[in-house]
């Protein structure tokens, strides 16, 4: 008879600077016992957020007016701001037997002192995204023509969840 097993698992990785290699946040590698039992892991990932403090680029006030325009008038005077002001530029990726593809792309800008993203809503609409056997989340920076983390930038991605095994 199979016994359930689950345990946590957390993510905490600062991003390198100077570099557009994919760091992989999470994987569901098979898990081994001593006595060479084997299984298969699924990961639920149900927290990912990233704290930004980009220190390398100039800080760009946020667009004023906002409370006068209409919602849908404000969101897109949001993304014009965001993605036409300086910025860094950080994909999010996920690995499914053996594709990997960008699922999304998150501007990091200039803030003082720090902000944090809520990367779930990227992943997933539910509460917990599901990470099947052998697949991986990663991230990977791009740049987007003002350069790449520089040392004195921070970017921490931080987050947990749980993985079930069977043994």
């Amino acid at each position: 008879m199979a016994i359930q097993i689950t345990r946590a698992f957390s993510i905490l990785t600062k991003l390198p600077s100077q570099t557009t290699s994919t760091s992989i946040l999470y994987t569901a590698n098979p898990f081994s016992d001593d006595e060479g039992n084997q299984a298969e892991v699924s990961g639920s990932l149900e927290s990912l957020r990233i704290r930004v403090a980009i220190k390398s680029l100039v800080e760009v006030p946020l667009p004023t007016g906002l409370d006068e325009q209409g919602q849908l008038e404000a969101v897109s005077t949001l993304r014009d701001y965001q993605w036409t002001s300086q910025r860094l530029e950080l994909d999010l990726l996920r690995r499914k037997t053996g594709s990997q593809q960008v699922i999304a792309s998150v501007a990091l800008m200039a803030r003082t002192p720090f902000y944090t993203i809520d990367l779930m809503p990227f992943f997933t609409s539910q509460p917990v995204a599901r990470i099947a056997p052998n697949d991986w989340i990663g991230v990977k920076m791009k740049d987007a023509g003002y350069g790449l983390i520089n040392e004195i930038d921070e970017v921490v991605i931080f987050g947990e969840g749980l993985e079930e095994f069977y043994l």
